[in-house]
């Protein structure tokens, strides 16, 4: 069983044997320290999903730049991805389809990118910018909902924002690339 977790500007990965006793200790490997020079209250935000072969894919934000770990679960060792240098991020979601391609949404100033990985992580590609309405809401860091696994096409993808005082979900249908 594994775990990821951030303390500070570090992240972890803890594991420990199903069989074990629940005093038995984890144990833990730093697998990322944040390089930014300013500290980034959205740091601790991060989004994990596994996928069919037990491969661990984890997207987070270091300073202004979107970044994704991939723990290959054969060798259990991290491979390390600097995919985009968006204006502002501060939420993203990980996401592996039922159809193989991983996507990762992540908020980008007020609208939402889309990356999609056919190859399990080791290529990305920008497939959709997702934009809103201009009616006046607050869309500014906007966060951003999906499911960790999804076995059907589209993938749904909410966007929170506020209207007034009110807080809303706006909803996207993202389609899933199969081939590069």
């Amino acid at each position: 069983m594994g775990l990821v977790y951030t303390v500070h500007g570090n992240m972890f990965w803890a594991t420990r044997a199903n069989a074990d006793s629940e005093t038995d200790p984890w144990l833990w490997t730093r697998i990322y320290t944040n390089q930014a020079d300013d500290f980034d209250p959205y740091g601790s935000h991060f989004s994990v999903a596994v996928d069919a072969q037990s491969n661990v894919h984890v997207a987070f934000a270091d300073g202004s730049q979107l970044k994704y770990l991939r723990m290959t679960f054969a060798r259990s060792d991290w491979t390390l991805k600097t995919l985009a240098n968006p204006a502002h991020t501060a939420y993203m979601q990980m996401l592996v389809t039922a159809a193989g391609p991983l996507m990762i949404v992540f908020n980008n100033d007020t609208t939402l990118g889309v990356l999609q990985s056919t190859d399990g992580g080791k290529t990305w590609a920008a497939t959709h910018a997702l934009t809103h309405p201009n009616d006046g809401a607050d869309y500014s860091n906007p966060r951003t909902e999906s499911p960790s696994t999804r076995s059907g096409n589209p993938v749904p993808v909410l966007q929170q924002y506020v209207d007034g005082a009110v807080q809303r979900a706006l909803e996207f249908q993202v389609p899933v690339v199969t081939s590069p």
